[in-house]
């Protein structure tokens, strides 16, 4: 894990939804929900730089999920500081 930045110990990484309302309406085009994992060393710090790094997101609803588990983070070799992982939902 080198050239990880740890914050105070273990890396931590934010769960965050983004909801953004399509033009149209909810009956013919519900809202989009885009899935990300921000390593921060807390929830506000983490939506910042979501902000900063995804602007076209700006007017999206964010909902903090919580803690991402320290096993999914050491999967995927995450958790440098305002490293952004976006996961896709493919239907």
């Amino acid at each position: 894990m080198a050239g990880r930045r740890i914050f105070g110990g273990m890396p931590v990484a934010w769960k965050i939804i983004a909801t953004i309302k399509r033009l149209g309406g909810e009956p013919n085009f519900p809202p989009q929900r885009e899935y990300f994992l921000v390593a921060a060393p807390d929830q506000a710090t983490a939506l910042k730089a979501l902000s900063f790094k995804r602007p076209d997101l700006n007017g999206a609803e964010f909902e903090v999920r919580g803690r991402a588990d320290q096993w999914f983070m050491d999967w995927l070799d995450f958790g440098e500081e305002s490293e952004i992982l976006s996961i896709q939902v493919i239907q």
